[in-house]
């Protein structure tokens, strides 16, 4: 297991209809944006929304590398 931790990551914004949704990846943002458009499907519009993040926030997240998930909140 991979113990270490990112040392950057970006939120991807994903919308469908009346539905937004947040993501952040530990990765480079076109790869954090193929990423997600892959996951939800047809139908998302997924785009960088922040293309780096404070490291603080950063460290809080304890991500690894190309690690990703929804974010209930926006930093």
């Amino acid at each position: 297991m991979n113990d270490k931790l990112a040392g950057f990551a970006c939120i991807v914004s994903a919308s469908k209809a009346d539905l937004i949704q947040y993501w952040v990846m530990a990765s480079p943002p076109q790869q954090a944006v193929f990423a997600v458009q892959l996951m939800l499907g047809r139908g998302w519009t997924v785009a960088v929304a922040n293309p780096r993040l404070k490291p603080s926030y950063l460290e809080r997240l304890k991500l690894r590398p190309d690690e990703m998930r929804e974010l209930s909140v926006l930093p």
